[in-house]
């Protein structure tokens, strides 16, 4: 009887089931567990056919294990009978949900209809024209069973939950606009607090690694070798003879036709990636040589406010987002004469504030920073041929020319107002060339 203290484990273990379905409100999981434990309980009931008359005897013989197996034929059989009436709750429950599901579903189609014709509340069915309209699309629905309170109510009921899932879409969607600013803006301020040679090292380290990372979906499919058919064929002809060589040089030929079809495809695909591959690296590696000889390079920290009057501003762009979000874009070109340690060409590095104003009111700040380079502008250049091949020629920095600003202040302003601003000195310093 072994054997069914084994199947009495499972039962239990199906038990445990049923409860955990039960108690995290998942009904698939009880339903699970009610279907299971009926399959359990049949086996159950065959054995008890086979091994249940035998039990008894034992019982009458006074035999323990008799009387064990006995009660343990009986016992899941038992479980499934008080089981019953959860049961129907249960699948009462899902029908009834099931109902309401499909009548909400009407009726929302019904409330369509009805916005369709301007009808999108009681009140408007003040007009002649809207309440024989409101009695056709009701018709239509077969909803003439309803007193004209009912409908309304109906109407009533469809608006608000119209509204409340247009608010929660809303809502959803100010969440989600949300946090792709707070993105857009934690990458605006990412290097704000590098000061010095980290700053630039940093977002040359950034750019390169972005760019490795670009391609690094980009896979080149190995190819595959060829079987010779001779040789296989030969084997074949030594161990069965001549029939055995011909199946196989037959296969061999069946298998490389599928290893040459691969190797097409294979070659098609690393043509078309190759060169994808091997630009993003030669460009990659231009700014890992220059981020190499960012460590090098002499830094001067004269005053702040002296720096930022070397710097030349156009004139501020002021944009104000629908969640109020205030984005500051200016250009800027600094001195291209500007020297550190008497004799050595150098450029401004850092970041400025922009204050933002309603009036006079200051509502709030941006932080503005200066790209890769600084100042100074800078540009991969590149040469493409005729046949699609670009070699990629240097780095290139110039100064003298103005380079774009960008920062955004969250939540500080209101859609549809005007903003002016005012550009301060923050953390400045100039480096070498």
């Amino acid at each position: 009887m072994g054997w069914l203290y084994i199947l009495y484990t499972v039962f239990l273990l199906l038990v445990l089931l049923f409860i955990v379905g039960e108690k995290s409100n998942r009904r698939s999981k009880a339903l699970w567990g009610y279907v299971l434990t009926y399959v359990v309980s049949f086996f159950y009931y065959r054995a008890f056919s086979v091994y249940g008359l035998i039990g008894l005897n034992f019982i009458y013989l006074g035999d323990t294990n008799g009387i064990i197996s006995t009660v343990m034929l009986f016992l899941p059989l038992l479980y499934v009978v008080c089981m019953i009436p959860r049961i129907w709750k249960t699948l009462r429950a899902a029908d009834q949900a099931y109902v309401a599901e499909e009548q909400r579903k009407r009726d929302r189609a019904f409330y369509e209809e009805c916005k369709k014709f301007g009808i999108h509340r009681v009140s408007d069915l003040k007009k002649p024209e809207n309440q024989q309209r409101f009695r056709l699309l009701a018709a239509k629905h077969k909803m003439e069973k309803l007193t004209e309170k009912e409908l309304e109510d109906l109407l009533d009921r469809c608006a608000a939950a119209y509204r409340e899932e247009k608010a929660a879409e809303a809502a959803e969607k100010k969440r989600q606009g949300q946090a792709a600013e707070e993105l857009k803006y934690q990458q605006l301020t990412r290097y704000a607090g590098l000061h010095g040679a980290d700053k630039p090292l940093q977002m040359l380290k950034d750019i390169q690694s972005g760019l490795v990372r670009g391609t690094s979906e980009l896979r080149l499919v190995p190819l595959k070798k060829e079987s010779d058919g001779a040789v296989m064929a030969g084997t074949a002809a030594g161990i069965g003879g001549v029939i055995p060589a011909a199946m196989s040089f037959s296969n061999t030929e069946r298998v490389n036709q599928g290893i040459r079809e691969h190797n097409e495809r294979a070659n098609a695909i690393n043509q078309a990636n190759v060169p994808v591959i091997l630009l993003a690296q030669d460009r990659a590696r231009q700014y890992r040589e220059a981020a190499e000889k960012i460590p090098l390079k002499l830094i001067a920290e004269p005053p702040a406010e002296e720096l930022f009057a070397r710097l030349a501003f156009g004139e501020p762009t002021v944009k104000v987002s629908q969640f109020g979000s205030v984005t500051v874009q200016v250009s800027v070109k600094a001195d291209k004469d500007l020297t550190i340690f008497d004799k050595l060409p150098a450029f401004i590095d850092g970041s400025i504030t922009a204050e933002i104003y309603d009036g006079e009111e200051k509502i709030g700040e941006a932080v503005l920073v200066f790209p890769a380079f600084g100042s100074m502008t800078y540009r991969l250049e590149e040469e493409r041929y005729r046949d699609g091949y670009v070699s990629v020629k240097g780095l290139r920095t110039e100064r003298g020319r103005s380079v774009k600003l960008e920062g955004m202040c969250l939540g500080c302003g209101k859609k549809g107002k005007e903003y002016t601003v005012k550009l301060v000195p923050r953390d400045l310093w100039a480096m070498e060339r």
